[in-house]
């Protein structure tokens, strides 16, 4: 599995997941995959899918805009989003999330959703 890091996700998660032997690619470095920095959402997603990239976002909007949500559903892309306030630094939740050592799936996902997120409150506060 490859997974794609948006440019609201600090590139210290990448190399985190990399020292685990993870294969992470964040956004600034994606051009070799037709994605450059500051590209907007609707023109990176579809290349995200077309190589079977696993989003990892805090950007929930994705989830809202009309566009977006039937990008993330016609192209069945798979994504992990890192919600409440403090998803951004707590490397600990997207670490644990995305090595499947049970994070909770609790952004509205449902059973057959593709999608799944981590919350920063609700796992590693306590």
């Amino acid at each position: 599995m490859s997974y794609f890091f948006d440019e609201c996700l600090s590139f210290r998660f990448v190399g985190m997941l990399r020292a685990l032997d993870e294969e992470v690619v964040h956004i600034s470095e994606a051009g070799t995959y037709g994605i450059q920095l500051g590209d907007k959402d609707p023109e990176w997603l579809p290349k995200v899918a077309e190589h079977g990239l696993i989003l990892v976002t805090h950007d929930t909007r994705i989830r809202r805009k009309p566009e977006e949500r039937e990008l993330l559903q016609g192209l069945a892309i798979r994504a992990v989003f890192i919600t409440g306030a403090r998803g951004r630094g707590r490397a600990g939740g997207v670490e644990d999330g995305l090595r499947g050592d049970g994070a909770s799936a609790d952004a509205g996902a449902n059973a057959r959703s593709p999608w799944f997120g981590l919350s920063a409150a609700s796992k590693f506060d306590g």
